[in-house]
């Protein structure tokens, strides 16, 4: 079912001029894939970071080409990765570390991104002693964000070049769209959020990607 439906601005003060942006999944009735590209104006982001509960769809994969043939930074978050140990002793006997292992490595087939972009997490916090912490997660986020905002150019994301077909018609639509803007004097949010202006100069959102039921 549908959790966010609408894009949610997480300000990081710690990195000053930044913020996280909790955006709806794609994939359901109410936010269809086809004009998910479009109406969340990934292209302005910085990083998109795509969090999803182990069911790769189509629509997931058709949006990191997108991501990739864009050169945006990206990642990918697997969430529950407790129930995915759970599962994995109780299905084929496998201890953490074989389970952790085949998680890893199936995601990185499916994605083709270079393995330390992708993260294995889970919100229950008595795991994270052994496995499942977003502490590695949070630090990857912080050096790539700090990295963009000084214009350092990515590192190679993932295995293989990108597909030379993607439509980025859909990315290229959202010009028309409005644009977010910031008033330091009163600090309301004039229209709608795509993109963050403080003091005349473009801070581009870093953007949190959920897939539904993430």
């Amino acid at each position: 079912g549908d959790g966010t439906l609408l894009p949610t601005r997480f300000p990081l003060e710690k990195l000053g001029q930044v913020s996280l942006w909790d955006l709806p999944g794609q994939g359901t009735s109410k936010i269809p894939s086809v004009t998910y590209l479009c109406n969340m104006g990934l292209k302005y982001f910085d990083a998109v970071c795509i969090v999803t509960d182990g069911r790769w769809s189509e629509g997931d994969n058709n949006l990191l080409a997108a991501i990739h043939y864009a050169g945006i930074r990206c990642f990918v978050v697997r969430s529950k990765v407790d129930l995915a140990v759970a599962d994995a002793a109780r299905d084929e006997g496998w201890g953490q570390e074989e389970a952790m292992s085949h998680v890893h490595q199936l995601l990185q087939r499916q994605t083709q991104l270079q393995p330390h972009r992708i993260h294995l997490v889970t919100s229950i916090a008595s795991f994270w002693k052994d496995f499942g912490s977003v502490g590695n997660f949070c630090k990857h986020l912080q050096e790539e964000v700090e990295a963009s905002l000084k214009e350092e150019v990515a590192e190679q994301m993932f295995e293989e070049g990108p597909q030379e077909d993607v439509n980025m018609d859909a990315m290229d639509a959202v010009d028309a769209m409005t644009i977010m803007t910031w008033d330091d004097e009163d600090e309301d949010e004039k229209v709608e959020y795509l993109r963050l202006d403080i003091d005349n100069q473009c801070f581009k959102p870093v953007g949190f990607v959920k897939r539904a039921g993430a």
